[in-house]
């Protein structure tokens, strides 16, 4: 192709007669969804927009094929802070391909459910720390994976299934856009070895032991 150009510049678009362009609106390829439907973290794949996941001489993150709670997959995670120089050890979850999601109607009433077992032995707690990151990466709480979370006192080579209430978070509290939630962070404490599987959103209300009357009303009344 040839062109010519002239009279190349800058001019006053308040000054050009009849100038009324129909202008597009920007597509954001990176919008908040209306409706909380992304619900899976981690069910026998691992999603794009999953960071920390590489192999080196303080982790080894896999998804392997023959052990799971259920489906065909579970993510097995080992880890060892003590080799070499390691500091900190962590992974992202942006689950939904680094979108940012609209948390607003299930913060209060959710909960994040995971399946876990060692690969031998038992831990008094999950050696895990989470928290959430809004789009602006303003941070939730940091909650440790303690026993409160799952019945009984350990973690063996048995599956448990660990529940933690969203609540727990703080994201109001904390001052997130919870209309803009981006990831999920997973801080690895000290070492381990660890399969998790179906890390999943769930209803807290389909849960039996989140919805038990509250009749245990009385501190003192008439006795001790």
């Amino acid at each position: 192709a040839q062109i010519y150009f002239d009279d190349f510049q800058f001019v006053d678009l308040q000054k050009i007669e009849n100038y009324n362009p129909q202008i597009a609106a920007p597509v954001d390829n990176f919008a908040s969804n209306s409706d909380f439907t992304q619900t899976d973290i981690f069910t026998d794949m691992i999603h794009g927009g999953t960071w920390g996941l590489e192999k080196d001489a303080c982790r080894d993150f896999t998804v392997i094929d023959n052990i799971a709670k259920n489906g065909s997959s579970s993510l097995l995670l080992n880890w060892n802070r003590e080799n070499g120089d390691c500091g900190w050890i962590g992974a992202g979850f942006a689950w939904n391909n680094w979108r940012t999601i609209d948390m607003s109607s299930v913060i209060d009433s959710w909960g994040l459910r995971f399946w876990v077992r060692t690969k031998e032995g038992s831990y008094d707690n999950v050696p895990l720390v989470l928290n959430f990151i809004d789009g602006d990466e303003l941070s939730t709480n940091s909650i440790a994976v303690s026993n409160k979370f799952f019945e009984g006192t350990q973690i063996s080579t048995e599956w448990k299934e660990v529940i933690i209430p969203l609540s727990y978070f703080g994201f109001k509290a904390k001052g997130l856009d919870i209309t803009r939630i981006n990831q999920l962070i997973v801080a690895f404490q000290g070492s381990g070895s660890l399969y998790i599987d179906d890390f999943q959103f769930i209803d807290l209300q389909n849960i039996q032991q989140f919805n038990v009357p509250f009749t245990a009303t009385s501190v003192f009344s008439d006795s001790i």
